[in-house]
């Protein structure tokens, strides 16, 4: 019960930043992710939903924060130097 409370928590902080337009909410909002695609097995049944919920969030999260930039594109432009 109290592990519910925290990621629930951790999850509303997460939304709220990225509402915010804040990178943290994105930073947080992914690590809630992967912890629960990791933690969904011990978590059956209800585990499953919020393991498709997750999985799901992080393709929708991924497909703004890259849009429609290629492999291709980011190879052609060469690496990046800080700095320079």
């Amino acid at each position: 019960m109290v592990m519910s409370g925290i990621f629930g928590v951790l999850r509303l902080a997460g939304g709220v930043g990225i509402l915010r337009d804040r990178l943290w909410g994105l930073a947080v909002t992914v690590v809630m992710i992967v912890v629960t695609l990791v933690l969904m097995i011990f978590l059956l049944p209800a585990g499953i939903a919020d393991g498709l919920f997750s999985g799901a969030s992080l393709l929708l999260i991924a497909g703004a924060w890259f849009g429609r930039r290629t492999l291709s594109d980011h190879a052609a432009a060469g690496p990046r130097l800080p700095g320079v």
